[in-house]
């Protein structure tokens, strides 16, 4: 359902063309953080979780969370989008975007939980797996704990070994991590 009144809301118009699933799922977040402590409402482009962004260096940046969670944010796909912009001015807690008036496109990574743990609920409840990926992530993890006791472990390097300002953590890192099971 599109807002007949697009000037009345933040926008996240190229929600899915910057970073893959996990960083979407912090500008959401973030979106619905803002428009929270403003008192506005908030709308995302729908049609991103078809059209790939031709301008991106990996042809598979789209929308990603469509397929997971049922959002609740408002259709824009085909509006114009707000003529104010925001991005953060750095990485981490950039506290003027609580700043930000209706009419405003919003962009950015915006990777800490400060944007939103006011409406940490909220957050929760939009991130609600849809049933069909919840009943086959079940079952997967039934059968494997049968066979055998579960951990994790998540190893992020890619990008970041590039990127300045991020560190990785070393091989005795995880090693050490992984001693204590």
């Amino acid at each position: 359902m599109a807002n007949k009144n697009i000037t009345e809301m933040i926008t996240f118009n190229i929600l899915g063309y910057e970073g893959r699933f996990g960083n979407q799922m912090f500008q959401y977040a973030t979106l619905v953080g803002i428009t929270e402590k403003i008192g506005c409402k908030y709308g995302i482009n729908y049609q991103n979780a078809v059209l790939a962004n031709p301008d991106a260096q990996e042809s598979s940046k789209y929308l990603e969370l469509l397929e997971a969670f049922d959002l609740s944010a408002e259709d824009i796909s085909g509006q114009t989008v707000p003529t104010n912009k925001y991005q953060p001015r750095w990485f981490h807690f950039d506290a003027s975007a609580f700043d930000i008036r209706p009419n405003t496109d919003i962009s950015g990574y915006f990777q800490t939980e400060k944007y939103f743990k006011h409406c940490r609920d909220k957050v929760l409840s939009e991130f609600q797996f849809k049933p069909a990926i919840k009943a086959v992530a079940k079952k997967q993890i039934a059968q494997l704990k049968e066979e055998r006791e579960l951990v994790s472990i998540h190893v992020r390097r890619g990008d970041y070994v590039s990127l300045p300002g991020f560190k990785v953590c070393d091989l005795n890192y995880y090693n050490q991590a992984m001693s204590l099971f």
